[in-house]
């Protein structure tokens, strides 16, 4: 965490503690709540799923720390990126909402990120694609978890691993918006996997302070950059562009240095123009 991140961090910190904290996803009446909200999502994704043997895209966003405004955001704002791919995409969204956000969401809690993981194997077919974003505060290899100003341990890459591996059969565009994400590449690839870090496994990722609309690379890659005649590949790099002089004009450094990594079995997929996506033959 650069001298920037934590300075900003330490602030909201402060100002949440302040106002008191929001209530624990543990709590039996919050989680209860929770749980309702999550089994309608994945209700509504079977009944969609049923309704017809169209590809469909499935996405998943996870807004998992409750310091920042942009996490939550981040999760909106792609899920808008992948329904404008398919009307009829498979949407979970989960977070952890700041004081003053709206808790209207399932808690992004460790057990429910896996949860929602093993559901997409179950409910996800031959013909579907994939899309995940986890969004959140971290560091080399870990993904913080906060909830109600109250850390609640982290997501490391063993767990991915563990997780992800029902899918391995499956086409998945993995997106990781979190300072030294790109150390998550090496332990992740494989080969039907696209993995999109904020940054390289060096260095912190910017946009995550407390009022920010989005992270700098969610807001690039699904937002700013994103556009439907553009394949993955393009859109990647022009968000990349756009960062480092996003970064260069704020004085921000050491640059974020965004990565992708494309498995061999999905390199037509990225060089496809984002359009085709939902109905592209793995192969």
């Amino acid at each position: 965490m650069n001298i920037y991140i934590f300075v900003q961090w330490f602030i909201v910190s402060a100002c949440i503690a302040l106002a008191g904290c929001a209530s624990s996803p543990y709590q039996k009446e919050n989680k209860l709540l929770s749980d309702s909200k999550l089994q309608l999502q994945i209700t509504q994704a079977k009944e969609i799923l049923a309704s017809s043997s169209e590809p469909r895209i499935l996405y998943a966003g996870f807004a998992m720390h409750a310091q920042s405004k942009a996490f939550r955001q981040d999760v909106l704002l792609a899920a808008k990126a992948v329904q404008s791919m398919d009307a009829q995409a498979i949407v979970f969204k989960l977070a952890n909402p700041v004081a003053g956000q709206e808790a209207d969401l399932p808690y992004a809690t460790r057990e429910n990120v896996e949860q929602i993981i093993d559901e997409l194997s179950r409910l996800a077919r031959p013909q579907d694609k994939i899309v995940l974003l986890l969004s959140t505060h971290g560091n080399k290899e870990i993904l913080a978890i906060n909830a109600g100003n109250q850390d609640y341990g982290v997501v490391n890459t063993a767990d991915l691993q563990k997780w992800l591996r029902k899918l391995n059969d499956k086409p998945v565009v993995l997106a990781l918006s979190a300072c030294y994400s790109g150390s998550f590449i090496a332990p992740l690839k494989n080969t039907n996997r696209i993995i999109l870090t904020a940054a390289d496994k060096d260095h912190s990722s910017f946009g995550c302070n407390y009022q920010s609309t989005n992270t700098f690379f969610v807001e690039e890659t699904f937002g700013t950059s994103f556009d439907l005649k553009k394949s993955l590949l393009e859109v990647f790099e022009s968000a990349k562009t756009n960062i480092d002089k996003k970064e260069k004009r704020m004085g921000l450094s050491p640059a974020s240095n965004p990565q992708i990594e494309v498995g061999a079995a999905l390199k037509k997929l990225a060089a496809a123009p984002l359009s085709k996506m939902r109905d592209y033959a793995a192969e």
